[in-house]
């Protein structure tokens, strides 16, 4: 025996041998244990790895994958059919973002490439990293059998994937609709709502002044986004709210471009918050995004993808949101609408769950997931107990989250991952906004009918 236990030399020869003998394997383990004269059943146990997500190295957190591990020997052992089946991710998103980041690095971005090009670039990372995460869960012991083994874009995943859509789609449990998401303009793509969250900030909060048509009087709101009040297409008051009683069903103007708006009622409004009149902004506001379908409001954007403002802004076309919200309040001092700012206002900022940037609500066309009779099902599942859980508070968080789900939005615009196989008509669909490389590498960026009239036939991707 060795003075030192050498762990490096000892370990491997141990996992060398186990992988010699096969018995990862239920149908080899099943094998060995009937030459020896061992008991066998013919039940089955299996369990799924979580995929590690390709982008990076393993971290100490996935120790756990050996708790699989151990129920998946003692099941072994006892004479099961017991599989561990492994398997890598490549991670969509999240290793796109990473991929991203070491791009920067160097001076360059994914714009600097073509579609093709950096989704084989990006894959050439993942199946580096994805060789290291399975020699980092071999050193763990863990007894996968890796003959089995599966990476999420390998061509039976993707046409599982396919025929999945196919299915829910033909269910009619898949729709495409234009819909208020939760959109990153620094990422450029939708996040679900659980890869948000909120963080307490300060920003300034503006009391701005609109004028009654044909009359002296005003209506002040308050809002700590004047930037979209190029978007406003009404003021709401709470209809309980005796102070403004005299006011709704009147027309008042935007303070920004004159534009004619009515005053309504909502019991959304609160009667507390700022001065108890709320602006409408269906096309940058979650709550009144369901204000405005409830009241037959159009939708207007002051905002773009790559989160400039557009040409509904007026005197701050091509800004970003931050410096154009100071020259606005320049604008609206000068017209005597800016009543006041309240520079200590304490509010909660909606943000991704990647980086921590702001998120801005966008109507957009997005493909959702029906979850409403989805989520019944689920319930009536977890409430029967059919799915068990071992803390209570798990299954109490999980009915929460069940009981508040909306439709989940599955577009990502992204370049790496599983594409929705979906194809569009140009006639048919003129105004989709696309952006691509021409053979000199330069972006070029529009509308796809007005595109393909100035450059003629396109090898174009929609994600």
């Amino acid at each position: 025996m060795d003075k030192t236990y050498d762990h490096k030399k000892t370990e491997d020869e141990i996992y060398k041998y186990w992988e010699g003998l096969g018995v990862f394997s239920p149908e080899k383990a099943q094998q060995v244990r009937k030459e020896n004269g061992l008991e066998t059943k013919n039940e089955t146990f299996c369990t799924l790895m979580a995929p590690p997500n390709a982008n990076a190295k393993l971290h100490c957190g996935h120790i756990t994958y050996v708790i699989p591990d151990i129920f998946t020997r003692i099941k072994r052992m006892q004479g099961y059919k017991a599989l561990y089946l492994p398997g890598t991710d490549h991670a969509g998103f999240e290793t796109q973002v990473v991929y991203e980041r070491k791009l920067k690095e160097k001076g360059k971005s994914r714009f600097d490439f073509d579609s093709e090009t950096l989704f084989n670039q990006i894959l050439e990372f993942v199946k580096e990293n994805s060789e290291t995460a399975i020699k980092q869960l071999k050193k763990l012991g863990i007894s996968a059998d890796w003959e089995r083994q599966t990476f999420m874009l390998d061509e039976h995943v993707i046409e599982t994937v396919y025929d999945t859509f196919e299915k829910m789609h033909a269910d009619s449990l898949i729709y495409r609709d234009t819909y208020m998401v939760n959109y990153s303009t620094f990422h450029g793509t939708t996040f679900s709502n659980l890869e948000t969250t909120h963080k307490k900030t300060i920003s300034p909060l503006y009391y701005v002044k609109y004028e009654i048509k044909d009359s002296d009087e005003t209506i002040t709101v308050a809002t700590v986004r004047p930037e979209t009040i190029y978007a406003d297409v009404a003021v709401a008051v709470n209809p309980d709210d005796s102070r403004y009683e005299k006011f709704v069903g009147k027309i008042v103007l935007n303070p920004l471009n004159g534009r004619e708006m009515e005053i309504i009622t909502d019991s959304y409004v609160d009667i507390e918050f700022g001065t108890g009149a709320l602006k409408i902004t269906p096309g940058h506001d979650f709550n009144d995004y369901e204000i405005g379908k409830k009241h037959n409001l159009p939708i207007i954007t002051s905002i773009d993808l790559e989160g400039k403002m557009t040409s509904e802004a007026l005197e701050v076309k091509g800004l970003y949101p931050k410096p154009a919200r100071v020259k606005i309040a320049e604008i609206l001092e000068k017209k005597g609408a800016l009543v006041k700012i309240d520079e200590t206002y304490e509010h909660s900022l909606l943000i991704d769950y990647k980086d921590g940037r702001p998120i801005e609500p966008l109507p957009m066309p997005n493909w959702f997931v029906k979850m409403g009779g989805l989520a019944i099902k689920a319930k009536e599942a977890i409430e029967n107990e059919e799915v068990k859980f071992y803390r209570p508070l798990w299954k109490k968080e999980i009915l929460r989250w069940l009981n508040e789900i909306r439709d989940w939005p599955i577009s990502r615009q992204l370049v790496f991952g599983i594409k929705i196989p979906i194809w569009y008509s140009v006639e048919k669909n003129p105004d989709i906004f696309v952006t691509f490389l021409d053979k000199k590498g330069v972006s070029h960026d529009g509308k796809i009918k007005e595109l393909v009239n100035k450059y003629g036939s396109l090898r174009l991707e929609v994600v």
